[in-house]
Formats: C-alpha cells, sequence, structure tokens
C-alpha cells in the first residue's frame, strides 16, 4: 500500500511488480484486512452442504480465518486444512471434539461416558494434539474429567473453547472452566449459572426442548429479561472474577 493523508508518497518506497503479476487501481476504494470468524462450522452431511461451498460463502464475506469449533471429524478437518493450506485458500484453526475416530460430532454424554477417569482424560488430549489440532472443544463432563483435560490441554499449548451443555452446568460453569484453564467461552451457556446467588441453574419451563435450539436461546433471552436486573447486578460485581482469569466471552449475540 502506498499513499495516506498526510504523508507524502515515495517512489522509491513503493513496492515493485513482479514479472507477471498485477496491479490494482483502488482509488477510490478501502482495503480492509481478512476477518477471522471464531466459530465457524464447516458442517456436516445433514446440512447438505459441501466444504467447497461453505469455503467460498466465507471468502466472499471477507472471512479469510475461521475456527472451526468440530464437525465431521478430526480426521477428514485435518485433510481439509492441508488442501486448503495448498490451495492458498483459508487458514483453517482446527479444535474437534470427541469421538472424531468415528467422524460425528459428539453430545455431552460423549464425554461423560467415554472417558471414565483422569488419566484417561489426559490420554485422550494428547491424543487430539498428535493429530495436529490446534484446539479442543469441550460441551462437559464430570468435574475431574474436565479438570484433567484442559489442565493437560494448556500444558500442550493448545487452545479450548466450551459449549457449556446444559445436561452438566449445574456442576461445571464458566467460572470452573476459566479456573481450570479454558480459554474461550462459547455462547452464553454457563455464564448465568456462574453468576446466580439464589440458585444453581435457571428455571426451565415445563415445555422446555432442550433439543430445540431456538428454544434454549428464547430462554437464554427470558432470562435476561425477567431475572435480568439480579443478573445484571451480579455480572458487573462477578465478571472481574471470571475475567480475571484470562477466559475469553464470546456470547452469541446475534440470537438473543
Amino acid at each position: 500500500m502506498v499513499g495516506y493523508p498526510g504523508v507524502k508518497i515515495k517512489d522509491s518506497d513503493r513496492p515493485q511488480l513482479k514479472s507477471g503479476g498485477k496491479e490494482l487501481d483502488c482509488t477510490g476504494m478501502y482495503l480492509m484486512p481478512g476477518l477471522i470468524d471464531m466459530h465457524g462450522h464447516i458442517g456436516g452431511k445433514a446440512q447438505g452442504a459441501e466444504p467447497d461451498y461453505v469455503f467460498k460463502l466465507w471468502m466472499a464475506h471477507g472471512i479469510t480465518t475461521v475456527r472451526e469449533p468440530s464437525g465431521r471429524g478430526v480426521d477428514y478437518t485435518m485433510d481439509l486444512k492441508k488442501k486448503v493450506k495448498r490451495m492458498k485458500l483459508l487458514h483453517l484453526v482446527l479444535w474437534p471434539t470427541r469421538d472424531s475416530d468415528k467422524q460425528v460430532s459428539p453430545s455431552i454424554l460423549s464425554m461423560t461416558y467415554l472417558l471414565q477417569h483422569r488419566e484417561q482424560a489426559r490420554e485422550w488430549v494428547r491424543a487430539n494434539a498428535k493429530k495436529g489440532a490446534d484446539g479442543i472443544k469441550f460441551f462437559g463432563a464430570e468435574p475431574e474429567i474436565m479438570a484433567a483435560a484442559l489442565d493437560e490441554n494448556k500444558k500442550l499449548g493448545l487452545g479450548s473453547a466450551c459449549h457449556h451443555a446444559q445436561l452438566s452446568v449445574a456442576r461445571w460453569n464458566v467460572l470452573h472452566s476459566a479456573r481450570a484453564g479454558l480459554t474461550s467461552m462459547e455462547h452464553w451457556y454457563g455464564l448465568p449459572e456462574a453468576l446466580f446467588d439464589d440458585r444453581t441453574v435457571q428455571d426451565y419451563p415445563l415445555d422446555y426442548n432442550y433439543q430445540n435450539e431456538q428454544h434454549r436461546f428464547e430462554n437464554a433471552g427470558n432470562l435476561s429479561v425477567t431475572g435480568g436486573s439480579t443478573a445484571f447486578r451480579a455480572l458487573e460485581q462477578r465478571n472481574e472474577r471470571v475475567v480475571g482469569t484470562g477466559l475469553y466471552l464470546r456470547p452469541y449475540i446475534q440470537h438473543l
């Protein structure tokens, strides 16, 4: 780039166009850096869209780096990462989840039942690192399993994210994760539970359907409205406790 208001253009500082290169006249235009999507799913077979279609959509909207927190499994996604790097299309940062060898996106039950003791959790984290993943996305598990897995992941210098699934959030919320070394919280899950003074989890309606994601987000919105004053006062008072651990809060504000 050459030229800026108030800064004189020096021809000697201009980059030289290489043979066969192409020079663009961007007069009157703006140049932006590539955008980073911190939570972008490439998608599974159920979505009916193959990766090349998803990648083109991302690039068309200015996204050049994507943190992919689970999809069709670590082996499939690592292969995609190699192909993308070879083609110089996108920069993929991969955060697979449990059960990657079976090529399925796991639920909270995966870690709860497949990982039965601390050393098993540590072995799983090490195996994930050996496959080349940049980090791990968690959903939750028994507290001792989560603590061991996050500790091992941190020792390896990898990143971590957690969708604090409501099936386990009563025992393990954002504050527990932050203290254990988690580096980013996904969506809003687990944050209200870390702020409550008078309860452990929110009051769920009788017709609450956990499998309906929109129902989950709807009730998240109601939480801030109906119990809002208490929740937000607690947020102001305790937010420093969470952020002070180094945790990155990344709520899904577009859904609320």
